[in-house]
């Protein structure tokens, strides 16, 4: 169990910085992924003798930007201090991931990352590092 912010992950720690409004958005996205899709991804490339030798891009269907992963915050942890002003420079670049081949095994799904990220906020209040939210 963490017992402080330092031992958190540094996806735990860039939400917990969101939701207690340290950082503000920034001008870019980046990909997330639920830690359960990524057992599974495993387990679904040991299960499938095709998969063998080749990578697999693992990241949730939506690449959202800072913007957006904040105001989703927002909604998640309403009584939270989270800043979901745009950035100066407007949303900036938003990258876009091809998972196709990951999903083309037996039919893979990600997990919904307004899901993800309602797990991890409501983890950090239970580890006592975010107040209600």
């Amino acid at each position: 169990k963490c017992k402080t912010p330092d031992d958190l992950n540094n996806s735990s720690v860039m939400v917990l910085d969101i939701l207690s409004g340290k950082v503000s958005p920034v001008p870019n996205s980046m990909a997330w992924v639920d830690v359960v899709d990524v057992a599974r991804a495993h387990i679904a490339a040991y299960e499938h003798p095709e998969a063998g030798g080749r990578r697999f891009l693992c990241a949730a269907d939506e690449v959202p930007t800072w913007t957006e992963v904040s105001g989703w915050l927002k909604e998640i942890g309403p009584s939270c201090p989270v800043v979901v002003d745009a950035p100066a420079a407007g949303e900036g670049a938003r990258m876009t991931m091809d998972c196709s081949a990951l999903k083309s095994l037996s039919g893979f799904t990600f997990k919904p990352l307004k899901e993800t990220l309602r797990a991890q906020a409501e983890s950090l209040v239970d580890l006592g590092f975010v107040g209600k939210l």
